[in-house]
This record gives structure tokens, C-alpha cells and sequence, in this order.
């Protein structure tokens, strides 16, 4: 048991280290950052990719995600559509979407982002 916990530890950590990503789009006023995590819920926890979006502008509205064609959840009470969300300048808005143990379900690959200012598209 001690054995594939640790296995399980070290394919964890080499999944972060592999699948911590920035990504910019051109001339883009956010930028985003996907990883592999763990959601912890009492004494379980589920495989996750995270998403963070952080604004580089100083006002700007987010109004609606798109995952991978929609092909993928978006865990959040809006499920990424009419989100409204607004950030000023180094502000964050994160959402995760279910994975499997391996991470390879709903990997980044494609990620849409409706703003006030326009769509921006990042791709891994």
C-alpha cells in the first residue's frame, strides 16, 4: 500500500511539473495557466485540471468560456456561460474541470474566453 501511494505521489508531482503551463494569446489583456491538481472533498480527492485567468488590464469582464470545443465541464456554479466576472489588473478567476487519474480527460488543449474587450483563444 506504502508502495502505491508513493508511485501515485511521484506520477502527481511529474504531472504538475509536465502539465504546468502558461499561455499567452497574442496581444491578449489575460493570460492563463493550466495544471493538474487534486480537489480534495473530506478525506477524498479527484483528479482535476485548474485553470487560472489572470487580467492583464486594469478593467475587464469575462462573460463566457468555452473548453475544448465544450467537450469538457466547466466547474463552476455558471458552468463558464453569462459568468460576468470582472477583474482589474493581477486579479485571478479559476475554475477546474474533472480529469482522470492519469489526466488524460479533458487535458488542455483549447481554451475560449469571451470578454468586454473580445475572444481570445489559448491553445497547448
Amino acid at each position: 500500500m506504502k508502495l502505491i501511494n508513493y508511485i501515485r505521489t511521484v506520477l502527481l508531482v511529474g504531472s504538475f511539473l509536465f502539465c504546468n503551463t502558461m499561455v499567452f494569446a497574442a496581444s491578449s489583456p489575460i493570460k492563463v495557466d493550466a495544471k493538474g491538481d487534486r480537489l480534495r472533498a473530506g478525506q477524498a480527492s479527484f483528479p482535476v485540471w485548474r485553470y487560472t485567468i489572470t487580467s492583464l488590464d486594469n478593467n475587464i469582464t469575462l462573460q463566457s468560456l468555452v473548453l475544448n470545443r465544450n467537450n469538457c465541464v466547466i466547474s463552476t456554479n455558471d458552468r463558464g456561460q453569462n459568468m460576468n466576472a470582472k477583474l482589474k489588473f493581477g486579479q485571478s478567476y479559476t475554475f477546474t474541470t474533472p480529469s482522470n487519474s492519469s489526466y488524460t480527460e479533458c487535458k488542455p488543449l483549447e481554451l475560449i474566453v469571451n470578454t468586454d474587450k473580445g475572444s481570445y483563444t489559448f491553445t497547448w
